[in-house]
């Protein structure tokens, strides 16, 4: 909401000892000093927003938060899969030069003999 240049005219700074009294002021007091540039009702409405937002904000932060988890969980799951991979792979090409060996022992056996 606009609070428009009457409020801005009325919180300019007008020396030190008057930022530091509302610094140094209990929560009554300060309400009181604000209450005379923004009346109740912007403050409320301004209250119940804020409430909002920041439970939204809340929602938000906590399904970021569930999906991240869920992400590294299949992060997780799918790099144990490709290890699995890898190692049935590495088997396989393992096999594979044990058969070429076998057969070509077995070839030189076989023109050996002829």
């Amino acid at each position: 909401r606009d609070l428009g240049a009457s409020v801005a005219a009325r919180i300019a700074f007008h020396g030190q000892h008057t930022v530091g009294q509302l610094l140094d002021a209990n929560d009554a007091t300060l309400k009181a000093a604000l209450g005379e540039l923004v009346d109740a009702d912007t403050w409320a409405e301004a209250k119940a927003l804020s409430r909002k937002r920041v439970s939204e904000a809340r929602k938000h932060a906590a399904a970021l938060g569930a999906d991240a988890s869920a992400r590294s969980d299949y992060v997780r799951r799918t790099e144990s899969r490709l290890a699995l991979a890898r190692n049935a792979a590495n088997d396989w090409a393992a096999e594979v030069e044990r058969n070429i060996a076998r057969l070509e022992g077995d070839e030189r056996r076989a023109a050996s003999s002829l």
